[in-house]
């Protein structure tokens, strides 16, 4: 195990970003497609997936201090299963790490940069990622401390100068078509807040690990605030528009304006979001080269930075086609992340529960020495 630690704030500060950088970008509009003026309340029960990773994981990581998933997974399904879950692993961060990528390139190129060639954006983002991914883990948190909670002042911020552009009409009535849609435009958040999956990796790291459990409780509420705070500002500014845009939360960016004195605030708004998943990308570049570090059998993982970062740029540049992304990101994503998130760890957890029961009940005194007599 690294000597490299992390502290409880830093774990916060890295999963906020870690889940709300991509989601709040696109993933506003496919609710309110489904829930209309109810897509704030998707939040709640989207928020369940996050909470069945964080118990599950944390009990893992109670009962194998010390070790990441695929380390105690040797030990629970033994050396070839495990074998098989670390490509499997790879292959999920390395989709991640690309169509990550793909959101950044996408997302800048539609606002601001639209005639830089997609090659410059991919590559040089990914490098820069891909320098503080070799700094570790530690590195990727003391950035966490800088940008994420200026990125949250912001957005709290944001929310109240754009308080005069929202009609609190737009929000009712609340619950029209009863919880059916609103469980239906839960769906896709949910793939997101699957993604506490992490923790799985992260947890070693923690100086305090009996602090993981609590620490990634508090990450979660936080993100379900935001999220609410930010649908639901979306929809009252907006209204039925917010399910034809493609990112309705950088549209009211557009609205802002403070007696002709602040204007333009939407090129800010860009950067903030870039950093914000200038955090993300990097800890998913982290875990995937992690991951592929124990598929070869290697001790370090700093010498498949460069290559993977290669492989991801030549991914991005296949993946050209937006409507190909939105599809995979509205109907195949939140099932695949059910699958890996929460199915896996729980088959990990259920299959360990049975071995220790099993054990337990195979060795019910010591064999060394005879039962005394009642």
């Amino acid at each position: 195990m690294s000597q490299e630690k992390i502290t409880g704030w830093q774990l916060w500060l890295l999963m906020i970003p870690y889940i709300l950088s991509t989601e709040i970008l696109s993933v506003p509009a496919i609710m309110a497609k489904f829930a209309e003026c109810d897509a704030w309340l998707a939040v709640i029960p989207s928020s369940v997936t996050g909470f069945w990773s964080i118990f599950v994981l944390t009990a893992l990581a109670r009962r194998y201090p010390e070790l990441t998933i695929i380390e105690y997974s040797s030990k629970i399904i033994g050396k070839w299963p495990t074998k098989i879950l670390e490509f499997y692993l790879s292959f999920i961060f390395f989709t991640y790490v690309t169509v990550q990528n793909y959101e950044h390139f996408g997302f800048v190129t539609d606002i601001e940069l639209q005639k830089t060639p997609s090659l410059i954006i991919n590559g040089i983002f990914l490098l820069v990622c891909g320098w503080i991914v070799y700094e570790g883990i530690e590195g990727i948190g003391r950035c966490s401390e800088v940008i994420v909670p200026f990125v949250l002042i912001f957005t709290f911020l944001f929310s109240l100068i754009s308080l005069p552009n929202a009609d609190i009409t737009r929000l009712q009535p609340i619950l029209e078509h009863g919880f059916s849609p609103v469980l239906r435009a839960a769906i896709v958040p949910s793939g997101w807040m699957g993604e506490f999956f992490c923790i799985g990796f992260l947890l070693p790291y923690l100086d305090r690990p009996e602090k993981g459990r609590i620490l990634s409780i508090l990450a979660i509420f936080t993100v379900i605030v935001v999220t609410m705070l930010v649908n639901s500002l979306t929809v009252a500014v907006l209204g039925d528009m917010t399910s034809q845009l493609a990112y309705p939360v950088f549209t009211i960016t557009q609205y802002v304006s403070i007696a002709d004195f602040l204007q333009n605030v939407d090129a800010f708004v860009v950067g903030l979001w870039t950093v914000g998943i200038f955090i993300k990308l990097s800890i998913s570049l982290f875990l995937l080269c992690v991951c592929v570090t124990k598929c070869f059998g290697s001790l370090n993982y700093r010498v498949f930075i460069l290559p993977l970062i290669l492989l991801s740029v030549i991914g991005t540049q296949i993946v050209r086609d937006t409507t190909n992304l939105n599809e995979f990101l509205i109907y195949t994503f939140p099932f695949a992340s059910i699958v890996t998130c929460n199915l896996l760890p729980t088959a990990l957890f259920v299959v360990d529960s049975i071995k220790r029961r099993a054990k337990k009940n195979a060795f019910p005194f010591n064999i060394m020495k005879p039962p005394q007599p009642n």
